[in-house]
């Protein structure tokens, strides 16, 4: 059974470590509470006010399995959900990378992606930066880290090792 804590210290925590990882990506949780909920990994979501008095309510009785919006999961490192990546591209160009038609499908089938795949990134990205890897119209399909620096790679090069993509989910389902 997951129980929720909800102290501020906590959360503080857990939102240093996500922009640890995606720098800003905390500014989701602006006007929200946030809970986390400890298992074998602590997950964070974000709950309105009105819901976390709801909450409140209820807790005395009995935990909810789950509550708001799933923002990730800490487990050693924050790993961030797809929603989570999907509010943060529409507010932050941070190292984020934008790849042909071609090359999102592939990326979604767990491939790598190479230098001529690459549309559209931050000049400031460099070797072993992690970035978050967009279709063309800017909707978020996975994470990715550079192996090479883009601006120097040769077109065959693979640039971007993926580490998680949207297709995951659809290719491990029992």
């Amino acid at each position: 059974m997951l129980t929720y804590t909800h102290s501020s210290s906590e959360a503080k925590k857990a939102l240093d470590l996500a922009d640890k990882r995606l720098h800003g990506i905390s500014k989701l949780a602006a006007g929200k509470e946030v809970l986390i909920a400890a298992d074998e990994t602590k997950e964070i979501y974000f709950v309105s006010h009105e819901l976390f008095k709801i909450y409140e309510i209820l807790s005395k009785q009995k935990h909810p399995y789950t509550i708001g919006f799933y923002f990730g999961k800490i487990n050693h490192v924050f790993e961030p959900s797809f929603g989570a990546l999907s509010k943060y591209v529409k507010i932050s160009e941070y190292h984020k990378v934008v790849i042909s038609r071609k090359a999102e499908m592939k990326f979604l089938y767990g491939r790598d992606v190479k230098a001529d795949q690459l549309r559209k990134f931050d000049k400031e990205l460099k070797k072993d930066n992690e970035v978050i890897v967009c279709n063309k119209s800017g909707e978020a399909i996975g994470l990715g880290r550079l192996l090479l620096d883009p601006k120097s790679a040769k077109r065959a090069d693979v640039v971007i090792k993926n580490t998680m993509d949207l297709g995951w989910y659809l290719r491990h389902k029992e």
